[in-house]
């Protein structure tokens, strides 16, 4: 995917910034950490892609926002919702942006959580004033994981080759155990 992203930019850098936004808007986290490590290896401007990434989480978190405000009233999405995070109602509604940020780093909470939103009728300035700080936090937060990780990948590279012999040599030694396991196991039979 790095490579890809990578020739998109060298030979297109506004559709490389398109499909940052529209990236951050289906999968967030994975671009983020993507986009940090192309940072780490100085290969697109640092201010647009914070900016885009910025707008692309803001972008995101409102249109949940708006689903859940438009099908609150559909049983199927209140069941749904309701099962995964109505224990954060009480909290949502008095600290929003508390809940928002933690939620971020939740998987499966965190859309679920801007739905609820939407569907308790908060008002959008306080999403919006809610979502705004924990999403640069959550930004600087995670795309740091992906920067650090991209820093640290020309010194892994040359050991990126050996990386594919750790799950062969993980299953050997699975199915060594448990073909011992299983012979001293008839044995006491």
């Amino acid at each position: 995917m790095i490579e890809n992203l990578v020739h998109l930019f060298q030979q297109h850098a506004t559709a490389g910034y398109i499909v940052l936004f529209f990236s951050m808007i289906i999968e967030a986290t994975l671009t983020l950490l993507t986009v940090g490590a192309l940072l780490a290896q100085q290969l697109i401007n640092p201010y647009v892609a914070v900016i885009i990434m910025l707008v692309g989480a803001l972008t995101e978190q409102t249109i949940f926002y708006f689903i859940g405000h438009a099908l609150k009233k559909s049983k199927f999405i209140i069941h749904w919702t309701a099962k995964i995070a109505h224990r954060f109602d009480g909290r949502l509604l008095t600290h929003p942006g508390k809940v928002l940020f933690i939620s971020k780093f939740i998987y499966g909470l965190h859309r679920t959580t801007l739905m609820r939103a939407g569907m308790l009728s908060m008002g959008f300035r306080k999403f919006i004033r809610a979502c705004l700080p924990a999403t640069c936090v959550w930004v600087l937060v995670v795309g740091f994981i992906g920067y650090s990780v991209g820093a640290s990948y020309e010194a892994l590279k040359e050991y990126a080759k050996y990386a594919e012999l750790i799950p062969l040599a993980i299953v050997v030694l699975f199915f060594g155990l448990e073909y011992m396991a299983s012979k001293e196991y008839q044995d006491k039979i």
